[in-house]
């Protein structure tokens, strides 16, 4: 199956693994011969705020006619023992981490489904970015460690 013509939405695209997913995509795109192509770019998008994300991808929809894919990037870790990471820090990972996660896949799923309400099962893709901690703990890293092992909880399902 062809990549090209397909858009993607990738948070976080603007730094870090997300800027070296887009950059990895652009390539993709280039070499299976796409004379032209469009990257939008939304740097003011906070994806713990619901409304933001829904507004963003109201916009993409107006854009593009079909979602093909979706690579949640956007996630932050705070260094702090267990016995000092406090509740402002903690809930502020998990908000992003987990939050932002669950906001922009509903969001995103939202739009595709919109897109074709009679696909049984939608032609698209999503990559929710964990780590090693998705799978175990890591000293100094609490908030960030519960926030990648629910990530992957909320992956798991998705893959029916």
């Amino acid at each position: 199956m062809s990549m090209l013509g397909k858009p993607f939405v990738v948070t976080d695209g603007a730094s870090g693994i997300g800027l070296a997913i887009v950059r990895k995509l652009v390539q993709i795109f280039q070499d299976l011969g796409a004379k032209e192509g469009k990257v939008w770019f939304y740097p003011s998008v906070d994806v713990i705020k619901r409304k933001d994300v829904t507004k963003a991808f109201n916009s993409i929809a107006e854009r593009t006619p079909k979602l093909h894919g979706l690579v949640n990037c956007a996630g932050i870790v705070r260094q702090h023992p267990a016995t000092v990471e406090n509740d402002a820090i903690f809930k502020q990972v998990l908000d992003i981490n987990l939050g932002g996660t669950w906001n922009v896949t509903t969001e995103f799923m939202r739009v595709v489904n919109a897109e074709d309400a009679t696909a049984k099962k939608p032609d698209t893709s999503i990559v929710n970015i964990g780590s090693t901690s998705s799978y175990r703990g890591f000293p100094f890293i609490p908030g960030y460690v519960a926030s990648k092992h629910a990530v992957l909880g909320l992956t798991t399902p998705m893959k029916f």
